[in-house]
């Protein structure tokens, strides 16, 4: 029997045969490079809303990449896909999808179409939460609904708590998952 990863492979290599995907994943990269990435996303925002007293909200989460950015008055004057978090994600997705084409033109323009970072047409990441605390998704999801749930979740959690923690070996199976890698050869 074919496992999941294989049947999505082969299926996403029929789609996209000459698009090779990678597994870059924005929080493994290395502490320093999230530090810096997240320093400057927040200067960045506060920049976009004119300065820190206009700034209602700025952070980024080094550990998770979930950032948030609102101005106090107005809209941000910078787009979404010209932030660092967004940015370097794309960034990070783009490259290894490019190396991973070898010398294949044909892979590479993919790639670039795939991945017009910084662009209107750049893909979303998914990172921007409302909450430095708060796990961003990684993945589109509905908000509301996922808000409901962890309304539900907590409303469960308040009812019993005993039944609903999490052992500490068990965290790491909460870290963000990567992309899946499809290569056409």
């Amino acid at each position: 029997m074919k496992s999941l990863t294989t049947l999505m492979v082969g299926a996403a290599a029929a789609v996209m045969p000459h698009l090779v995907l990678g597994e870059f994943n924005i929080t493994r990269l290395g502490i320093q490079e999230r530090i810096n990435i997240c320093n400057t996303h927040v200067v960045v925002c506060e920049h976009s809303c004119g300065g820190p007293k206009l700034t209602a909200q700025s952070f980024c989460n080094h550990t998770t990449m979930g950032w948030g950015c609102t101005c106090k008055d107005r809209e941000r004057k910078i787009d979404v896909w010209n932030f660092p978090v967004p940015g370097r994600d794309c960034d990070g997705h783009i490259n290894e999808c490019v190396h991973n084409c070898k010398v294949d033109a044909t892979c590479i323009q993919t790639c670039r179409e795939k991945w017009p970072c910084y662009s209107l047409d750049a893909p979303p990441t998914y990172m921007e939460v409302d909450d430095v605390d708060e796990m961003p998704t990684y993945v589109q999801v509905n908000k509301t609904e996922r808000k409901a749930e962890m309304d539900a979740k907590d409303e469960a959690k308040s009812k019993n708590p005993a039944d609903h923690v999490v052992p500490t070996t068990a965290l790491w199976a909460m870290a963000p998952v990567a992309v899946l890698v499809v290569a056409a050869f």
